[in-house]
């Protein structure tokens, strides 16, 4: 009995280990994402290179990186680590020269304080899906219904322009996105989810995606309008 008992405890201080060494794995290539992302965007930026980039090439860079983003999602674990870091370096890459426009929008500590905000906020979701004893797989459904009614809102709010409007979706986005960070950070407890090739890419994908939502959609909220005042 005692044999069993030790066997037991052994057993689940071995999966904790593991658990952990996963989330530090897959924390350490989401900021590994978040730098390539905030050094090009920066570069890009401090160089004036968006300033000769046509609409239509960034039209074409995005759906590059929808595409990219999408492939990579769908295949992480039938290709190798080397193609899986190259893909998560080009789309992190891509996406740091489209966020290049946000330095001639907003002013830089508005963004800085945004930043923070966001990194307080998505951290606060994180180690709730870490802790909490709920079955947050539950959630799966009921998210992917509010990510779809949040992408529709947006699409209609292009066509009305409507700023009341713009500022509720831009809450709501905030709060499905900390749910959906929660959400992934609880689904990283599943050791199945865990034995795919790749699984800690395509976490840190996800997460990366998660905090950039949250911080841009503060953005859009609390953050400094520059090019309204010129």
């Amino acid at each position: 009995m005692k044999q069993s008992s030790r066997s037991l405890y052994y057993g689940e201080a071995e999966e904790r280990e593991n658990l952990n060494s996963f989330y530090i794995n897959t924390f350490k290539w989401m900021f590994i994402g978040l730098m390539i992302s905030g050094v090009t965007a920066f570069l890009t930026a401090m160089l004036g290179t968006l300033g000769y980039v046509s609409n239509p090439f960034m039209f074409v860079i995005c759906l590059v990186e929808v595409i990219l983003v999408i492939v990579f999602s769908s295949r992480f674990d039938r290709v190798s680590s080397s193609v899986a870091l190259t893909m998560y370096f080009l789309i992190t890459f891509i996406n740091g020269i489209t966020l290049s426009s946000i330095f001639y929008v907003y002013e830089l500590g508005s963004m800085a304080i945004c930043f923070i905000l966001a990194a307080c906020m998505f951290g606060a979701m994180a180690i709730y899906g870490r802790t909490t004893k709920r079955d947050l797989a539950k959630w799966q459904p009921m998210l992917l219904i509010a990510l779809i009614t949040c992408l529709i809102a947006l699409i209609i709010n292009l066509i009305i322009g409507n700023t009341l409007f713009d500022m509720l979706i831009s809450v709501a986005v905030i709060v499905v996105m900390m749910l959906v960070t929660a959400f992934d950070i609880y689904t990283m407890k599943d050791e199945k989810i865990r034995e795919y090739d790749n699984a800690h890419i395509f976490f840190a994908l996800s997460l990366y995606l998660d905090f950039l939502n949250i911080f841009l959609y503060l953005l859009r909220l609390f953050g400094i309008n520059t090019s309204k005042n010129k």
